[in-house]
């Protein structure tokens, strides 16, 4: 396999007799299954992303046999993949440096004839979906006003691309009607708001689908065969988000609720002949999947029912693609065939080594905020530890903040957890699953809700017997590293450290800053960088690095679009400036997060020096 020697490095020890007691940093960020599965239109392959060679590339593999074919081998990472539904393509796409401005690209099912769809540098083109037909391919791209997307239709055949939508606000395409004469849209107005359109290919007409008052999302949606009707996820009137059936005319659009119960339904899938329906709700963080025979209207048993995390059909509809995983669990992949009721396992999972019975389980703990709410939170301990009040802990805070941390095994914190430390992961206000008024608790200028939720993780830790208070550590990427410098700064006295993984330091600065087309999104949840200004520098900690006092880690990608790379370097020289410890970690070639493996093995080696130094402190002197 192309590039797989030069990685090997990885999955060796990494110093000397210590590390060949217990997995190496490289060994845990070589734990992966394969992701972002596409069944060929036959059903007899399958194309997924795999990083084993250090960045996500495309591979092949047979359905139930055969040896796992790389097709593409880029220093980048490849950022989706999808086979077409006819004809002998596979389309997918890349950036460069993780600068987010993709490009589109097709090529044959063995890898050949790699050729460019897209070849505008400067812009980003986002994937919507390809036509049944596989003829067309839409995609939005931000080509005429870089804070705005347009709708595109390409020709696969021709090359030829037209503009079938262009507006002064950013619209998506998300799927073709089966029949191919319409295009479905996603208009965003911001991060809590968006509508469902539909345009007609060729008059470009454009009928607004989901007329609303107040702020409501429209997740997801799954067209019927009829091209009249389809499945939607939405919060619409509902504090948790439901699936409801739109149908489209005679008359004005409407919706009809399901019974899917009282947990959030976070995704939706529909067989091509509309027999099937599966749908996922999230229960307390785990992914449950129901799929039910739309002519009889009965759900089917599942022989795997638990933890099942994704739902998606075939081309052809006879099958459909399930995800199972747990916190000590790397995700598997299978293909359920409805009318037999078989489960044939087609995905694979690889622990490089690393012993399964030493991956921990995380706990559902619950602590009480400043005013009372219950917060939910993830608890990860090392086995065999004692509630003694001894252990070193990383509160480690999400991203987002639309986000969730859910029970599924994640590598960075396994490697902690195997090096002593325990992992808390709050879901504070603001993160999803749990309904729209937890949701919105942290907009605008509720933004200290969510930053006294964080404090409260830490006075929880402090008080729970299994931490010691002096050994407490801050961590968290993007809004999550935004929300360990707001540790640091507004509650210096809880914190031995603090690891900021590309997080923002002045809310305003940011809001300025960010990629242009990311601003009216993100506007919505922040607030006006001018209206809301003295609100916003309140509650930047750039604003109060004086009062930093733990040491701190910053980790940037210098291709960061979303964060740029000025909101660390500003906080970096500020706290030198008061006289305050930073170490700064700058990855030339990374963007929005540390992606490529042998950069991440650098990051996380570093990180866990960081924290044996300043949390856990010297070893003890041996007896004599």
């Amino acid at each position: 396999m192309r590039k797989l020697a030069a990685i090997l490095w990885l999955v060796l020890p990494l110093s000397g007799a210590a590390a060949a007691e217990r997995p190496s940093i490289g060994q845990f960020l070589n734990m992966r299954s394969t992701g972002s599965p596409r069944l060929s239109p036959d059903g007899s392959r399958y194309a997924f992303l795999w990083s084993v060679t250090g960045t996500a590339q495309i591979w092949v593999m047979g359905v139930g046999n055969g040896f796992p074919e790389q097709l593409t081998s880029f220093d980048d990472r490849v950022t989706f993949v999808e086979w077409a539904p006819a004809g002998d393509r596979i389309f997918f796409g890349r950036d460069t440096g993780g600068n987010e401005k993709t490009q589109l690209f097709v090529m044959r099912s063995d890898g050949s004839g790699v050729q460019a769809l897209t070849e505008n540098p400067k812009a980003v083109h986002q994937f919507g979906s390809v036509s049944r037909d596989g003829r067309w391919l839409a995609y939005g791209a931000n080509d005429r006003d870089e804070r705005i997307f347009d709708v595109h239709v390409l020709n696969v055949e021709t090359r030829e691309s037209r503009r079938v939508v262009a507006q002064d606000a950013p619209f998506f395409p998300a799927e073709f009607s089966p029949d191919g004469r319409s295009l479905l849209l996603r208009r965003e107005d911001h991060s809590r708001n968006n509508d469902l359109y539909v345009v007609d290919l060729a008059s470009s007409r454009l009928t607004h689908l989901t007329p609303h008052e107040g702020d409501a999302l429209f997740d997801a949606a799954e067209w019927l065969p009829d091209s009249r009707s389809l499945y939607v996820v939405t919060d619409r009137g509902r504090e948790r988000a439901s699936l409801a059936l739109l149908r489209i005319g005679p008359g004005p659009p409407a919706l009809e609720f399901m019974d899917t119960g009282p947990r959030e339904v976070e995704g939706v899938a529909v067989s091509s002949d509309g027999r099937y329906l599966a749908y996922v709700v999230n229960e307390e963080g785990y992914s449950r999947t129901t799929v039910i025979d739309r002519r009889t209207r009965k759900p089917l048993r599942l022989p795997k029912a638990e933890n099942v995390t994704a739902a998606r059909f075939s081309a052809d509809g006879k099958k459909v693609i399930l995800a199972t995983g747990s916190g000590r669990e790397l995700a598997e992949r299978f293909l359920f065939d409805p009318a037999t009721g078989r489960l044939a396992q087609i995905g694979f999972a690889s622990y490089a080594g690393v012993p399964k019975e030493s991956l921990v389980e995380p706990r559902l703990v619950r602590y009480r905020s400043f005013d009372g709410v219950e917060i939910p939170a993830w608890l990860y301990v090392p086995a065999g530890a004692k509630q003694d009040g001894t252990l070193p802990m990383v509160v480690h805070y999400h991203g987002g903040p639309e986000s969730q941390w859910r029970p599924y095994l994640s590598p960075t914190v396994q490697f902690l957890v195997s090096r002593g430390y325990a992992v808390l992961q709050p879901n504070i206000r603001g993160s999803t699953g749990y309904g729209k008024a937890w949701l919105d608790a942290d907009n605008g200028r509720s933004r200290l809700v969510s930053i006294r939720d964080a404090a409260a993780s830490a006075e929880w830790a402090r008080t729970s017997g299994w931490a010691d208070p002096r050994k407490l550590a801050a961590f968290g990427g993007s809004y999550g590293g935004y929300m360990t410098l707001c540790m640091a700064a507004f509650y210096p006295d809880y914190w031995a450290a603090a690891v900021d993984d590309v997080g923002m330091s002045n809310l305003v600065s940011f809001l300025k800053n960010t990629g242009a087309y990311r601003v009216r999104f993100r506007m919505g949840e922040y607030g006006d960088p001018e209206a809301d200004a003295e609100f916003l520098q309140s509650v930047s900690p750039l604003n109060f690095a004086d009062r930093i006092r733990a040491p701190l880690m910053i980790v940037q990608g210098a291709n960061d679009p979303r964060t740029p790379k000025s909101e660390a370097e500003q906080l970096v020289e500020a706290v030198k400036k008061k006289g305050g410890v930073v170490e700064y970690h700058l990855f030339p070639d990374e963007g929005h997060g540390i992606r490529k493996v042998g950069n991440r093995a650098r990051y996380l080696e570093a990180m866990v020096q960081f924290l044996d130094r300043h949390v856990k402190g010297p070893a003890p002197a041996a007896s004599r």
